[in-house]
């Protein structure tokens, strides 16, 4: 049984991704506010990786993800992909 907490795992590389998308989705002046909103929230935890696996060599921009995942050691990844 889980209890009902999630903890979102971020890197460097991960937040600059973010901040890319979200400058494309809400704007540039928006984009400063919504990244600190997002690293304020008490779930969002920011972790440096050691090691770069390299598992996807179909989409390699796709490795921070799972390098992040392995470095913090989650129970699941989600992802968006298909």
């Amino acid at each position: 049984m889980t209890s009902g907490k999630i903890t979102v795992f971020v890197t460097n590389e991960m937040m600059s991704e973010y901040e890319e998308q979200i400058s494309v989705r809400l704007g540039v002046d928006r984009t400063g506010i919504q990244l600190n909103e997002l690293l304020n929230l008490p779930s969002f935890q920011r972790i440096e990786v050691y090691y770069k696996w390299q598992l996807i060599p179909k989409d390699t921009d796709d490795n921070k993800f799972v390098d992040c995942a392995l470095a913090s050691g989650v129970d699941y990844l989600v992802t968006n992909e298909t």
